[in-house]
């Protein structure tokens, strides 16, 4: 079975690729972060996607990092459960929207600053009991991955993300690998175009995310060559400028995995 993960700034054409893919008769199983497909997902696991998910939207309707940065992170954090579930089909190939060791070295860059400026978590969003129950599995799960016992709430993680990522060393695979018990995927293809064509894009999106400015755009172009030459991982890039590339990908993936 092949692991194929497709990346890229906002507006680069990763969901409309990854759904024409899920509308052919490929042979195939999905996983898609930070905003999960909880339908396809039972028992606790839908339940950890519904709270991601909540988590990201209101971090858009509030303009909050801080909520961003913990929604991303988390969804990062579970993707191997995800992919475990998905795993379990026994598809030819799992497709991958975003992957742990690749996109959050390029997030968590974008958002150190939001990081350092977050004294704690906003209390804007509404945690229950069922969401409090959550939050104490992201927690679990960071404990048991790195062997520590230091996470005990919300703000826990908040502040454990703030030293993790003040180190430069924990951006690279190697450090990423034990943080999220993941390994790099067997093939990366990161979809690229002009930053004018990929802020037209996404210009009406009512609610703009932090990383969704020209600014961070072009930077994130960059950050995501830079990671993937540093993981010394074999990826293509395309251009989709027009969409014509990315049908000639879907075609070719429909050949191999049909």
């Amino acid at each position: 079975m092949k692991s194929i993960v497709i990346t890229g700034v906002d507006g680069s054409g990763k969901t409309s690729f990854l759904d024409k893919l899920e509308e052919s008769s490929i042979n195939a199983r999905f996983v898609r972060v930070p905003k999960i497909e909880v339908d396809q997902y039972e028992g606790d696991l839908k339940k950890v996607g519904l709270f991601i998910n909540k988590m990201g939207e209101k971090s858009d309707e509030l303009k909050s990092p801080t909520l961003k940065i913990i929604s991303i992170f988390s969804s990062m954090l579970f993707f191997e459960d995800f992919y475990a579930f998905q795993q379990s089909h026994s598809p030819k190939v799992i497709f991958c929207e975003r992957h742990p060791l690749i996109d959050t070295a390029v997030y968590g860059l974008i958002y150190m600053e939001y990081l350092n400026q977050s004294s704690a978590l906003t209390n804007d969003l509404e945690i229950g009991e069922e969401e409090g129950h959550v939050f104490e599995k992201i927690a679990q799960k960071v404990n048991r991955n790195l062997g520590v016992d230091q996470i005990k709430n919300a703000n826990g993680l908040l502040l454990f993300l703030k030293d993790w990522f003040s180190d430069a060393e924990n951006f690279k695979v190697k450090q990423l690998s034990k943080l999220f018990n993941i390994a790099l995927p067997d093939e990366v293809y990161f979809l690229n175009a002009p930053t004018e064509v990929l802020y037209q894009r996404i210009s009406s999106r009512s609610n703009k995310e932090v990383h969704e400015t020209k600014v961070a755009m072009e930077r994130m172009k960059g950050l995501y060559t830079k990671v993937l030459e540093d993981a010394q991982i074999n990826f293509k890039s395309l251009d989709t400028s027009d969409w014509e590339p990315t049908r000639q990908l879907v075609d070719s993936f429909t050949e191999r995995f049909g």
